[in-house]
């Protein structure tokens, strides 16, 4: 069921590749009714592809874990690990401050368990972390976090 939603999904983001060329084209010609139609086009098949991935990765779908857990954990693919809302905080603002950007709060865990898992490596890897998502979306919550908005 998995590989049949990753093949959908990736139909769909092909979809929304396609109407964004298209929109392009449209304004290249000038003709912005074409242009406003293939945008929309193709913000429907972003969304429709966003709510699949969200089921994915959603915590609560006993369905979606299960999925991930074949796919992942069971299979050897992937490990989780937790960090504290403090500690996302912390990073949140260490990223922004020390790289310029304002990751979101689910990248910001990502960046926070680096705390934990550098000092247990050897040698000299090298690390990805895909900062998805703005975190400017996060900005409120953050401050509300910290004490600075009520």
């Amino acid at each position: 069921r998995y590989a049949q939603e990753n093949d959908r999904s990736r139909r769909l983001l092909g979809n929304a590749i396609e109407m964004q060329k298209r929109a392009e084209e449209a304004l290249r010609r000038g003709d912005f009714a074409a242009a406003r139609e293939a945008q929309n086009q193709a913000m429907s098949s972003l969304q429709d592809r966003s709510s699949e991935l969200a089921r994915l990765n959603d915590e609560n779908d006993p369905e979606a874990r299960a999925e991930r857990d074949e796919l992942g954990k069971d299979a050897g693919r992937a490990e989780y690990y937790s960090v504290t809302d403090q500690e996302a905080l912390d990073a949140f603002q260490r990223v922004s401050r020390l790289e310029g950007i304002i990751p979101a709060l689910e990248t910001a865990h990502a960046f926070a368990y680096l705390e934990t898992l550098c000092p247990q490596l050897t040698g000299n890897p090298r690390l990805v972390i895909n900062s998805s998502g703005r975190g400017d979306k996060d900005v409120n919550t953050v401050a509300k976090a910290l004490g600075g908005l009520e």
